[in-house]
């Protein structure tokens, strides 16, 4: 089986493989991933519902019934509870505590899928460059199927019965993500830095993506400093991706934390994802959202700093990995306020509203930019128009509903 790797905090589950996942629900109860699964769950009842635990009757210490209840499953998972108890010649009262038990497997379940879950494929193989989609196959489509299968099987094989109703949920990784090396000019400054941090190249979604993000508010501004927020970081390259965004005619590289990693993946809602040939052709911007809190201390109480490197020719912001910082505005608001400085740079103008382009039904047209502070309407002025004049407008095309720049 491929190298995987399963990392899990108090909100996401992160699985990362070099490969291919289990073939079958057999092998999916045998795995590492699985067993941990089930020792957080077991954490989890002995502190908040030990009687859930107790009524299942395993005998012997702690660490013994965790044993017996990983090999109860693992055999379940092909096997009735009735051949379960006659093989092993003991645990009758498992019989008469079936109830009990197919409600500690409901839990497990609904345990794991209450994870925000994401899938990270570290490799390409073959025709897979040129068809993404079947790396997503083989991979996340095949994970979530396998979860559902081995659920229903245990659970049918406690009961003995079979549903009426099957839900076709989500159980299986809501993200699936291809991820790999690629080059592109580092300045020296930040060769150590940077080099190695895998680009996120394609990107699987199963809407709706409804993510439980640490925070749900912005506070502050996002300040210009003298002292490049980089020097003296140091980044675990295993824990860290490059979101490489498309920025109008910019291109900004955000590089996040995988505790960050709903967030910055879900910039895919709002830029593409830069080809490998501008990739290659280097960042306009650089953007570290996750970075080490004791290295941006110096900053002072909101540690969101961005600085610009003229001698790199280069554009670098910062924001500390903390929880007070885990809201996507603090990911949005950064690339477009990194893309505004650069396009005045550039003699440009920035504007922050909604533009449109209008064409009524005799052929006429017009570009439309509502420029306005924040929460003020701007893109509910842009949906009014288009619910008023229904009747003569043949197309409003949204070009900007946040930010942009004029030429």
């Amino acid at each position: 089986m491929a190298q995987q790797r399963l990392d899990i905090d108090e909100r996401q589950a992160v699985l990362h493989t070099d490969g291919g996942l289990c073939r079958t629900t057999q092998e999916l109860a045998e795995s590492e991933a699985f067993a941990r699964v089930l020792h957080l769950y077991v954490d989890r009842l002995e502190a908040h519902d030990p009687e859930a635990l107790a009524g299942l009757g395993l005998d012997g210490e702690a660490g013994e019934r965790r044993a017996q209840l990983l090999d109860l499953l693992r055999l379940l998972a092909n096997n009735p509870l009735e051949r379960f108890v006659s093989v092993t010649g003991g645990h009758h009262d498992l019989l008469a505590r079936r109830a009990r038990l197919q409600a500690f497997v409901e839990g497990l379940y609904d345990f794991w899928r209450s994870y925000d879950r994401f899938m990270i494929r570290h490799t390409e193989i073959g025709d897979e460059a040129s068809r993404p989609y079947r790396t997503f196959n083989e991979t996340v489509e095949t994970l979530g199927g396998l979860v559902r299968a081995l659920y229903r099987d245990v659970v049918e094989n406690i009961t003995g019965t079979h549903p009426r109703v099957y839900r076709q949920v989500a159980a299986g990784c809501e993200v699936g993500v291809i991820a790999v090396q690629r080059r592109w000019p580092v300045p020296a400054r930040y060769r150590e830095l940077l080099s190695g941090v895998p680009f996120v190249r394609h990107l699987l979604m199963y809407p709706p993506l409804l993510l439980d993000p640490p925070m749900n508010a912005r506070s502050g501004r996002f300040l210009e400093v003298a002292d490049n927020p980089l020097d003296g970081l140091t980044l675990e390259r295993e824990q860290w991706l490059c979101y490489p965004a498309l920025v109008g005619r910019l291109t900004v590289f955000v590089y996040f934390h995988q505790r960050f990693a709903g967030l910055g993946l879900s910039l895919a809602n709002l830029f593409e994802i830069a080809s490998d040939e501008e990739i290659a052709a280097g960042p306009d911007a650089v953007y570290l959202f996750g970075a080490p809190p004791s290295a941006l201390d110096r900053f002072g109480e909101q540690p969101t700093v961005y600085h610009d490197d003229e001698t790199s020719r280069l554009l670098v912001a910062a924001v500390p990995l903390e929880d007070r910082f885990g809201y996507f505005g603090y990911v949005k608001k950064m690339v477009l306020t990194l893309h505004n400085v650069a396009v005045m740079k550039r003699g440009l103008m920035p504007f922050h509203g909604a533009f449109a382009r209008v064409a009524l039904d005799d052929g006429r047209e017009a570009n439309v930019l509502i420029i306005g502070d924040t929460a003020t309407g701007k893109s509910e002025t842009l949906e009014a128009l288009r619910v008023i004049g229904a009747g003569r407008l043949r197309e409003l095309r949204v070009v900007a509903d946040d930010m942009g720049s004029l030429e």
